[in-house]
């Protein structure tokens, strides 16, 4: 059935109100087991995965949007590179400054060239696979200067960065 059989809107109230209805606990049990939201949020700094969290209640999705995960729940989990600290952000200045020249430099060509095609060609040299360049970018979404956004397939969309970051370099 339907959710707005179930649930009305109360405008003296401004709020939705669950309508009093003889439902059998087959029916009330399946409306709680649906009633649910799916957040995305940007990409794991770990795993580079969306970040999806299911909320079940108001309270939840109030909680879960304040903290604004950077890291996934499995990697917060299991991942030995996670610790509670990773949640607290440096300064862009600061995690700059920590750059070897050679990071520095691929993060520089990335927010220069900004399109893929380009980015392959300058930074990969036309080599996809060089592991080392792909190590110089993992540690720049790790260090949440940079995401590589993927379709389902897995296949890179972009290279995208913060502004901010485009005022420092």
């Amino acid at each position: 059935m339907p959710i707005f059989e179930y649930w009305g809107y109360d405008k003296k109230e401004s709020d939705f109100v669950f309508k009093e209805i003889n439902l059998d606990k087959d029916i009330r049990n399946k409306i709680s087991e649906h009633s649910y939201a799916i957040l995305t949020f940007k990409n794991c700094t770990l795993c580079f995965q969306k970040i999806k969290v299911k909320v079940n209640n108001r309270n939840e999705f109030l909680k879960i949007v304040q903290k604004n995960p950077i890291v996934c729940e499995t990697c917060a989990q299991y991942s030995p590179n996670y610790s509670l600290n990773s949640e607290i952000k440096k300064p862009i200045n600061i995690i700059l400054g920590e750059l070897t020249d050679s990071e520095l430099k691929v993060l520089t060509g990335i927010i220069k060239l900004k399109d893929k095609k380009l980015i392959y060609r300058h930074i990969f040299n036309n080599d996809i696979l060089d592991t080392k360049i792909w190590k110089i970018i993992n540690l720049l979404q790790r260090k949440g200067l940079i995401r590589v956004e993927r379709d389902s397939n897995w296949k890179i969309e972009s290279f995208e960065f913060e502004n901010e970051i485009n005022n420092y370099i």
